[in-house]
C-alpha cells in the first residue's frame, strides 16, 4: 500500500468512526466501498462490534493473509505486521469465537485456521525463535516463580499445598511499575516479530524480576504468557490455559521453543489445543482445578428438593434457555419444581432477549438471584444443579453443588463434545445430552459415581510432580 493510499484509508476510517456512532451499518458500507484490504477489515470490525458476523468474514481474512504475504515478500515488514494484526483481530474476535452458540475454531480448526497456516507471513511471525532452557538441578527447595496478570483465583488454593520443599515467588504484572509492557494486540504481534525483543528494556526488566528459579509458572495463557515466552528466561516455562484463551491469538503467539509444558484443566481443552496449535501438541498436560468440599457441606433448606439451580448464567455460553428446558421436563413430572438463577444477568442483546422471553413465560417458577459472594449459602437452597453450558473448561460449580449434596446433571458441552466434553472431568454417568436425559437423571434415586477427589492437598501433589519433572527433579 502506497503512502497516499494509507492516507486515504486513514481518512476514510476516521469518517467511518464518526458515522458508526449514529449508523454502524452505513459506516461498514462506507468502508467496504473503498475495497482495499484494511478498509474491508475495518468494515468487518464495525459489524462485529454490533454483534453481526459479516457474510464475507472468511474472504476478508484470506485477503488480509494474502496481502500480508505480498507485503512480507516485498520487504514491507511494517505493512505485513499491520495486516497480520487485522487478521488476528478478526479471526479471534469475541463475537466470532465466544459470544455465539459455538466457535468456528472448535468446529473445524483446520478450515478456520487455513488462512493463517497457509500464510508465509504468519509462519514467519510465529516461528520458534530460540531454544528452551534446560533444567539445572540443584540441591535444596524447588524454586517456582509464578507470573500472573492479577488473577490467581484458581492457583491460590494450590500454592500452600505444593509442599514444604517448594519455594514460590510471584511476579504480578497487574502491579508492574517497570518499562512499559507490550500488552495491546498490535504490540504483542510486533514483539513476537522482533528477533531482538529479549534485549528490550521491558524484557530485560521482566527477566530480572523473574530471577533464576527452577521453573516458571505462568497462570492463564494470555498476554503475560506471550511476554514470558519472548524473554531470555533461565528456566523452563509452564503455562496454564483455563478456557477462553484457547479461542484467542495468545496460544498462537507463544514462542513454542520456550514453553516446556502447557497445562489445561480438562482433557477436552487439551485436545482442542493440540488441534488448534500443533506446535504445542507434544507439551500439553492435563491437571484439574482444586476444590475444597468442606465449606459446601451444609444442611439444605426446606424446598431445596424441588429447586433446580444454575450458578452463572450471564454469558451466552451458559445457555440458560437449556436450563429452562430442563425445568420444563421436571415440572411435567412435578409442578413444584422451580429454577433458581444465581449470578449476573445476561448483557449480550440477542441472548438476553431470548432468555428473558423464556423467563417471562415461567412467571414465579423462576427466581433470579444476583451475584453472590456466598455460594455455599446459595447452594443450601438448591437440591439439583444443571451445567447447561455450550462450553466449559471445568465448571467448578458442578463440584461445589455435588459437595453440597445436590444431584447434578452435566450437559455434554456441545462446542467441546467432539473433544470429549466434560468426560474426564466429571463421571460419565453425570453427563447427559438432552434436557429429557437431564431431568431423568435429576429425578432418579439410583446411585451415581462419586465426585473425583479435588481437594487442594491431592491436586497440588499432581501439580508439584509436573513442576518437579519439568525442572529436572522428578520424585
Amino acid at each position: 500500500m502506497t503512502a497516499l493510499a494509507r492516507l486515504r484509508t486513514s481518512a476514510l476510517a476516521r469518517t467511518a468512526r464518526r458515522v458508526e456512532a449514529r449508523d454502524p451499518e452505513r459506516a461498514a458500507h462506507l468502508l467496504r466501498r473503498a475495497g482495499d484490504p484494511v478498509s474491508r477489515a475495518l468494515a468487518a470490525e464495525v459489524d462485529l462490534r454490533r454483534g453481526v458476523i459479516p457474510a464475507d468474514l472468511d474472504h476478508v481474512r484470506q485477503v488480509l493473509a494474502d496481502s500480508a504475504d505480498a507485503a512480507h515478500a516485498s520487504g514491507a515488514t511494517d505493512q505485513a505486521l499491520r495486516l497480520l494484526t487485522r487478521l488476528v483481530a478478526l479471526s479471534f474476535h469475541r463475537a466470532v469465537q465466544l459470544d455465539g452458540p459455538s466457535s468456528p475454531l472448535a468446529e473445524d480448526p483446520e478450515q478456520f485456521l487455513a488462512p493463517l497456516r497457509s500464510s508465509m507471513a504468519w509462519r514467519w511471525l510465529t516461528a520458534p525463535r530460540g531454544a528452551a532452557p534446560g533444567p539445572v538441578p540443584h540441591a535444596g527447595p524447588l524454586r517456582v516463580c509464578v507470573v500472573a496478570d492479577g488473577d490467581l483465583r484458581f492457583l491460590a488454593p494450590l500454592l500452600p499445598h505444593l509442599g514444604p520443599d517448594v519455594e514460590v515467588d510471584v511476579v504480578d504484572l497487574s502491579a508492574w511499575d517497570g518499562p512499559r509492557l507490550p500488552l495491546t494486540p498490535a504490540e504483542q504481534v510486533r514483539a513476537r516479530a522482533d528477533t531482538a525483543v529479549a534485549t528490550s528494556p521491558w524484557a530485560r526488566e521482566l527477566s530480572k524480576r523473574i530471577g533464576r528459579p527452577d521453573v516458571i509458572w505462568v497462570e492463564w495463557c494470555q498476554r503475560a504468557a506471550v511476554l514470558v515466552s519472548l524473554t531470555q528466561v533461565s528456566a523452563p516455562v509452564v503455562v496454564r490455559l483455563h478456557s477462553f484463551e484457547a479461542f484467542t491469538a495468545f496460544p498462537h503467539l507463544l514462542d513454542p521453543s520456550r514453553v516446556a509444558a502447557v497445562v489445561t484443566v480438562s482433557p477436552a481443552f487439551g485436545e482442542l489445543v493440540r488441534a488448534a496449535v500443533p506446535a504445542l501438541a507434544d507439551v500439553v498436560q492435563v491437571l484439574p482445578n482444586a476444590l475444597e468440599p468442606g465449606p459446601f457441606a451444609l444442611a439444605k433448606e426446606p424446598g431445596a428438593e424441588h429447586t433446580l439451580g444454575l450458578v452463572g448464567w450471564g454469558a451466552p455460553a451458559k445457555d440458560a434457555c437449556w436450563a429452562v428446558d430442563v425445568l420444563a421436563e421436571l415440572r411435567r413430572a412435578d409442578p413444584r419444581w422451580r429454577l433458581r438463577l444465581v449470578g449476573a444477568p445476561p448483557t449480550a442483546p440477542g441472548y438476553a432477549a431470548a432468555v428473558q422471553a423464556r423467563l417471562d413465560d415461567l412467571g414465579d417458577a423462576v427466581e433470579v438471584v444476583g451475584p453472590s459472594d456466598d455460594v455455599p449459602g446459595e447452594l443450601r437452597r438448591i437440591g439439583a444443579l444443571v451445567s447447561a453450558s455450550t462450553r466449559e473448561s471445568f465448571h467448578l460449580a458442578v463440584g461445589e453443588a455435588a459437595a453440597s449434596g445436590a444431584r447434578v446433571a452435566v450437559r455434554d458441552w456441545p462446542t467441546l463434545s467432539p473433544y470429549g466434553g466434560p468426560h474426564g472431568v466429571w463421571p460419565d454417568d453425570w453427563v447427559v445430552t438432552t434436557p429429557q436425559e437431564a431431568a431423568a437423571l435429576l429425578l432418579s434415586d439410583r446411585p451415581v459415581s462419586p465426585a473425583p477427589d479435588l481437594r487442594a492437598v491431592t491436586v497440588a501433589g499432581r501439580y508439584r510432580a509436573v513442576l518437579a519433572e519439568v525442572a529436572g527433579r522428578p520424585g
